[in-house]
């Protein structure tokens, strides 16, 4: 295996991290200090509900993808295909599955639409 291509491949992957989660900080203040108290606690709230059901949406495919490509570099379009189109239909069934939930939780109107925004966005 190739050292140099490890470390640089390792600090593309370190400095893309350390970036999104600055970015996931400054984007926080920005929203609590524009919603304010109440607005962020619904808008935390729609989060965390949504982030609940995010395991849905994966379920593993991920590293099953990382070790089919390590072993058939060959067919890796055939298993990013593949992928894909099992995490679309995964993710909107998530979605429904989030909403019915928020629904018979007895969630209505503004919650259920932060619900849905913050699904949407974790997703995105």
């Amino acid at each position: 295996m190739n050292t140099k291509k490890v470390v640089k491949n390792t600090g593309i992957i370190l400095t893309g991290e350390i970036a999104g989660k600055l970015l996931s900080l400054i984007l926080i203040i920005v929203i609590s200090r524009f919603l304010g108290v109440e607005g962020f606690g619904a808008f935390s709230f729609a989060m965390g509900f949504a982030g609940l059901f995010l395991i849905f949406s994966d379920m593993g495919i991920d590293n099953y993808l990382r070790r089919e490509i390590a072993r058939h570099e060959k067919q890796i379009n055939k298993y990013v295909s593949n992928a894909l189109n099992i995490k679309i239909m995964l993710s909107m069934g998530t979605i429904v599955l989030t909403l019915i939930i928020a629904v018979l939780l007895g969630y209505r109107d503004q919650m259920l639409l932060l619900v849905l925004l913050a699904i949407l966005t974790i997703m995105g």
